[in-house]
């Protein structure tokens, strides 16, 4: 996970957050680790932060967060030693279960080149 990453399993900080699609919560509805990178970026006069989506523009964290629900289970993006654009493995309970393709939009910001829909299907069978 790039430092610049918010978390996307394992129970991710989200409870504070409207779990809506249609666009960036609030001000004071952004997890802790989403006001930290705007005040970061903020800093270094680097454009503005949002966290990774699908290419839908859903964001990563409410699909893996209600995944992780329904499911049962612990969704992480990994990238060990890899290379700008190398794919990423989705980890499912500790386990690889498949890579999606990912690059950086005009802000910097992580995309990756699945839609939310199919990103849910592949998490679907893989624990079914």
């Amino acid at each position: 996970m790039d430092a610049d990453e918010e978390p996307t399993g394992g129970g991710s900080p989200l409870d504070d957050e409207e779990p809506t699609d249609d666009g960036p919560p609030q001000d004071e509805a952004k997890p802790d680790w989403w006001r930290k990178n705007e005040r970061d970026r903020d800093r270094m006069d680097l454009p503005a932060y949002e966290p990774s989506q699908f290419e839908d523009g859903t964001y990563a964290h409410r699909v893996v967060s209600d995944l992780e629900t329904t499911h049962g289970c612990s969704i992480t993006f990994i990238g060990l030693n890899v290379q700008y654009p190398d794919s990423w493995a989705v980890w499912i309970d500790g386990e690889r279960a498949f890579t999606v393709e990912r690059s950086r939009n005009e802000n910097g910001n992580t995309v990756y080149h699945v839609d939310a829909e199919e990103f849910r299907d592949r998490v679907a069978a893989t624990v079914e």
